[in-house]
């Protein structure tokens, strides 16, 4: 009931990867969806034996965490198009984009499901300079699709666009100065979120260790 991407493999027909450590749903991913079921995590440096914890800290199960990209990889969809990829893992959308080299896979639509706050700003840090455009935020879903399907598709002409060779991916040239000012909101979006964390401890609203 709450996949974004379970209609497209059951309605569509259309084909795909679904990754998911949690032992019990990749049981129910192989059993009612037609996606190659990846029973893993997803980090960076690809730790092994992961814990994963319910949310009183008792141990649930443990998983193997490898980077996406290594996963697509497997999937063989190097070099390939992929249309949509979701990404909802529970505030951990960093290190899954961390861990993926945007040049190595064709990825035209990035939809990410985002806290609200400064894990907005966040993910745009990674994905507006890797030639991605925001253009959509429905719920907590946020919507990125490939410069260069947008122009494909005549949906919108940007005028800021690096010139690159054919082999190189479009990207938006960044007003001079952006990342410093990106980064500079987004430290205050921080700042202003570990001071209403601290009130509400203070205000005993949360609980601490």
């Amino acid at each position: 009931d709450y996949s974004n991407t379970v209609m497209l493999d059951r309605c569509l027909g259309w084909q795909g990867v679904c990754i998911e450590p949690n032992p019990h749903l990749s049981l129910l991913d192989e059993a009612y969806r037609s996606c190659q079921v990846f029973q893993n995590c997803v980090d960076v440096d690809g730790m092994s034996q992961r814990p994963f914890v319910d949310r009183n800290g008792k141990e649930e199960f443990r998983a193997d965490c490898l980077p996406l990209g290594e996963i697509l990889r497997r999937a063989n969809l190097q070099g390939k198009r992929i249309d949509v990829l979701n990404i909802d893992v529970e505030h951990q959308e960093l290190a899954v984009l961390n861990s993926l080299v945007f040049t190595d896979f064709d990825i035209r639509v990035i939809i990410v499901e985002v806290t609200r706050g400064a894990r907005f700003l966040e993910v745009d840090s990674v994905l507006l300079p890797a030639g991605y455009a925001k253009v959509a935020v429905l719920g907590r879903d946020v919507v990125y699709v490939k410069l260069e399907e947008l122009q494909l598709n005549e949906l919108a002409a940007w005028p800021l666009l690096s010139r690159t060779p054919d082999a190189e991916p479009v990207k938006a040239l960044m007003p001079e100065g952006w990342a410093a000012m990106h980064q500079r909101v987004l430290d205050e979006e921080l700042e202003e979120e570990m001071r209403r964390e601290r009130k509400a401890v203070y205000e005993g609203l949360r609980r601490t260790r």
